[in-house]
């Protein structure tokens, strides 16, 4: 899986302003389909998983999101990212009892479901590395966050 071919600026959205996580899950869907990156199935079965299986992870002093679902509601793999004004809460993927104040959400759409776990590996790595964090907490524009992740994923 080429990582460089996963991001895109139009699939990234800065600064967003969502109250919840079905917001937050829902402009990103609505980035991926309006580019037929998705079926129009895969908002209703990220949000179903979701439920299930919580994907708030908390790395280090960093919360994020990695919500997806599987590979048959995409047609072109890709991940979404937002990175939000103002925290938004997830249950935690380890503890669904405990919340996650996540500050970046980065959608999964991919179409391999065999990778998912590799891909949410490679992703907690990177987000080990506090050049990561503090960069993304800092980008600028959707060209900068892009070159930052494909420097360290």
């Amino acid at each position: 899986m080429e990582v460089e071919k996963l991001f895109q600026e139009k699939h990234i959205m800065m600064n967003l302003e969502k109250e919840t996580r079905e917001e937050v899950i829902t402009a990103l869907f609505d980035k991926l389909y309006a580019s037929n990156s998705v079926k129009e199935s895969f908002l209703e079965n990220v949000l179903k998983r979701e439920k299930v299986y919580p994907t708030g992870l908390k790395i280090k002093n960093f919360e994020i999101a990695i919500p997806h679902t599987e590979g048959v509601h995409v047609n072109e793999s890709t991940i979404a990212i937002a990175t939000l004004k103002t925290p938004v809460s997830f249950q935690c993927m380890e503890d669904p009892e405990e919340e996650v104040q996540a500050k970046i959400v980065m959608m999964m759409a991919l179409k391999d479901g065999h990778n998912h776990l590799q891909m949410i590996s490679r992703i907690v790595k990177m987000f080990q590395k506090q050049e990561v964090l503090s960069g993304l907490e800092h980008a600028e524009t959707e060209h900068e966050i892009i070159n930052l992740i494909q420097q360290y994923l």
